[in-house]
């Protein structure tokens, strides 16, 4: 790659990706120099999500390899700020070095941890004096169920006959127990039993392992077969199911 000398005065880039000497300039006059592709410049621009607001310069156009400016999310009452679209977690965020344009969102969750997105996608923003930690406690249709429950369950909060439910048991062959209830594809579940409804324990896969019960794939319900885990015998065996939250 040649460079003009000191002396030469810069006059404009062409669309040939040449440099050109000023009239004035002792060397050179007149001729172009390549150089190569001119400096690019490259686009910032970061945006907030329902539940929060950014704060610091939301769009810079910044030369490539050059640092943007810091931008801040704050979040709203009752909520916390979560990750940007891009997977990043810095909150302050700046991004050094920049070698091409930058689109991003801030995303939030509420205290209990529901993505205030989930909120927007089903239309359900607080009210009057509340927060996003409120709706979390909240029984929205009076199913029995919080709307922090509602989506760790994946049931639709608009709903009413959307609802997170076990059938009862039956006894299939060989003396198995068959349970089935209402799941949602990409969820897990565990089992609990109990002879009293007071203490529970996990139904294990293996000694000591609890069981861990996948979602049925394009499936509204899941089933799985077990034998009788209670050494009880002639007593009452009662079973729940629980949605095993995602880490």
């Amino acid at each position: 790659m040649t460079y003009p000398p000191a002396t030469n005065t810069y006059q404009f880039w062409d669309f040939d990706s040449t440099w050109m000497a000023d009239a004035t300039s002792s060397l050179n006059d007149g001729y172009p120099v390549l150089l190569g592709s001119p400096l690019s410049r490259v686009l910032l621009v970061y945006t907030a999500g329902p539940g929060g607001y950014l704060t610091g310069p939301l769009e810079q156009e910044i030369d490539a390899l050059a640092d943007g400016e810091e931008v801040r999310a704050i979040a709203e009452s009752g909520a916390a700020f979560s990750r940007w679209s891009d997977g990043v977690t810095d909150n302050p965020r700046r991004d050094l070095a920049v070698t091409g344009p930058i689109e991003v969102t801030a995303h939030f969750h509420s205290k209990a941890r529901v993505d205030i997105d989930w909120y927007a996608d089903h239309g359900i923003a607080p009210g009057a004096g509340q927060t996003w930690a409120d709706l979390d406690a909240t029984d929205w249709l009076g199913k029995g169920m919080t709307l922090q429950q509602e989506f760790l369950a994946g049931t639709v909060p608009n709903d009413p006959l959307s609802r997170f439910a076990a059938e009862v048991p039956v006894m299939g062959p060989g003396g198995a127990i068959i349970l089935r209830w209402s799941s949602v594809p990409g969820r897990s579940y565990g089992i609990e039993w109990s002879n009293d409804l007071a203490a529970w324990q996990d139904l294990e896969s293996a000694p000591g392992l609890p069981l861990v019960a996948p979602a049925a794939a394009a499936a509204e319900h899941t089933e799985v077969s077990f034998d009788n885990p209670s050494d009880a015998a002639g007593a009452p065996v009662f079973f729940r199911v629980r949605v095993i939250p995602e880490l």
